[in-house]
């Protein structure tokens, strides 16, 4: 059970996840209202992983030809997010002319390599990235509340309805990504134990919220134009805080870069060869990483979590 859920975290937590960027967009920047809000986030994880694993068929597969499709794009378009994410890591920590293309091409090669059987990958990547994200933000405690940080006025109910719907298609977004992963884990995991493992995956996936919104909370103010929250907290404590954040966003962006590659593996026609569908998926990726990760998330994260979430709410009609 334990080393189903480090998979299916290992997946879900990308690089906005560990930079704390995803958690001042959906949570922190709303202040006290951020708590409930990551209860509701905790509760539509667990419904939406269970509805997964029930429904394996269902999630991240599409229903017609066009849908599949366009998924399918979206998934590419994510595992491009983080390949460029890969490649703007190495230039920043490895001092060669070259260290961008370097970072994009290794880091394509040997998730595109590891997602042909993603469990055991995302397992071992799980077990560094959760202890590691953990100390990041643990540390990321031990920083100074801003001085001038002002109170939290409680939002008006137009702008609560708009961060209890972004917070569902948050979580939609994450349980999309995981598609992949979460039918290879169903493939395994008896019935009864569905409801266990979507609850375990609800609790872990709160707590680290909880963590992160707790580390970012005070300083919600100063981060608030801050690409990488996290980072700049952890600047505090010199080239160790710089290499611990960066280990973990490149752990981040690896592990969700396997699952996403996996997913879009999985929607390739069923006869195309192995080597050839490896070629598509590392020369499509490849090509979307030069878009920038900037841009790439900012238009396919919302529309994968809209598109996931539409399929995980469609009743499978039944046969006559």
């Amino acid at each position: 059970m334990l080393r189903c859920v480090m998979c299916v975290l290992a997946a879900m937590v990308g690089a906005g996840f560990a930079s704390g960027r995803e958690i001042f967009r959906f949570f922190s920047r709303w202040g006290a209202f951020s708590w409930p809000l990551i209860g509701l986030c905790a509760v539509s994880a667990g419904f939406m992983t269970h509805r997964a694993l029930c429904q394996p068929e269902r999630i991240g597969t599409g229903g017609t030809r066009y849908s599949r499709f366009f998924l399918l794009l979206l998934y590419l378009f994510v595992a491009g997010g983080m390949t460029a994410s890969a490649g703007e890591l190495a230039a920043l920590t490895i001092p060669l002319i070259h260290a961008r293309s370097m970072g994009v091409l290794c880091t394509l090669a040997g998730c595109l390599l590891f997602s042909r059987k993603p469990l055991a990958a995302l397992q071992g990547m799980g077990y560094l990235l959760m202890p590691l994200l953990m100390l990041a933000w643990a540390l990321c405690f031990r920083v100074p509340a801003d001085a001038t940080q002002k109170g939290q006025v409680l939002p008006s109910w137009q702008t609560i309805a708009g961060a209890l719907a972004l917070v569902v298609f948050y979580c939609a977004m994450n349980v999309t990504l995981a598609a992949g992963v979460l039918r290879e884990i169903a493939a395994n995991c008896p019935e009864k134990q569905r409801k266990r493992l979507a609850a375990g995956v609800a609790v872990a996936f709160a707590a680290l919220l909880c963590l992160g919104n707790g580390a970012v909370l005070p300083h919600a103010q100063a981060l608030s134009a801050q690409p990488l929250p996290t980072v700049i907290l952890l600047r505090e404590f010199g080239k160790a805080g710089f290499y611990l954040s960066a280990a973990v966003l490149y752990l981040a962006v690896a592990s969700t870069l396997i699952a996403a590659l996996k997913s879009a593996r999985d929607l390739l026609p069923d006869g195309c060869p192995p080597r050839l569908r490896s070629a598509v998926l590392f020369a499509a990726t490849a090509l979307i990483a030069c878009l920038g990760f900037g841009d790439i998330v900012a238009y396919a994260y919302p529309i994968l979590g809209a598109a996931g979430l539409t399929m995980l709410m469609h009743k499978k009609e039944a046969k006559a």
